[in-house]
């Protein structure tokens, strides 16, 4: 894990839109985006629930110990959902996530460093190395672009991508190497077939 910054809480930044997100400069982030149609609304009430829950029996700010409970307890409930492959999953259409690898690699710079993807067919998850640039302001620019060009292509109007997304900052080696295997590992788990899913820069997905 060469040239990544490990995570700092003293330089860290909080920004809000329905869920907290951390921001620090120079950061690698794990980050899940997903269709707007991915979990039915009764999930997500429950979602929430879990997280407020959660957060009432411990007040943050939280240690690792606690972030990584988190994680297990709520953050897990959300990835087991999304393989099931709930709503229309336009991202099995493979021009669709060529789209979206096409503006990933355009928001490449010498400071933001994509370093692995994988395009499910209703999410995406990716680890990416932000430099300077905020998380918020990569997430616009990234899910901004792909919902204009996307809903062309498709010929349809309306919300693309649900409107928060799930994001965590690398905190060491140990993390890092976690996610990625996480990353490889989640079409085979979710028993996607090989021509509904693109993984970058491993396997063979399309």
């Amino acid at each position: 894990m060469d040239n990544i910054t490990p995570f700092n809480r003293q330089q860290v930044t909080t920004t809000r839109t329905k869920l907290p997100h951390w921001s620090q400069e120079n950061a690698t982030y794990f980050i899940t985006f997903r269709l707007a149609d991915s979990i039915p609304p009764e999930k997500i009430i429950e979602l929430k629930d879990s997280a407020r829950l959660f957060e009432t029996r411990h007040p943050k700010p939280w240690d690792k110990e606690t972030e990584e409970k988190y994680y297990r307890e709520v953050s897990l409930k959300l990835e087991k959902w999304l393989d099931l492959g709930h709503g229309r999953c336009v991202l099995k259409e493979k021009d669709v996530r060529a789209t979206i690898m096409a503006k990933l690699h355009d928001l490449e710079s010498e400071s933001v460093v994509l370093r692995s993807v994988v395009i499910m067919p209703n999410h995406a998850h990716l680890l990416v190395t932000l430099g300077e640039m905020k998380i918020g302001d990569y997430m616009n620019a990234l899910k901004g672009a792909t919902s204009r060009l996307i809903n062309s292509y498709l010929k349809r109007e309306g919300a693309l991508w649900q409107r928060d997304y799930f994001d965590r900052i690398i905190r060491d080696e140990r993390h890092y190497q976690r996610c990625l295997r996480y990353i490889e590992a989640n079409p085979e788990k979710a028993n996607v077939r090989e021509e509904f899913y693109t993984l970058w820069p491993e396997g063979q997905g399309t």
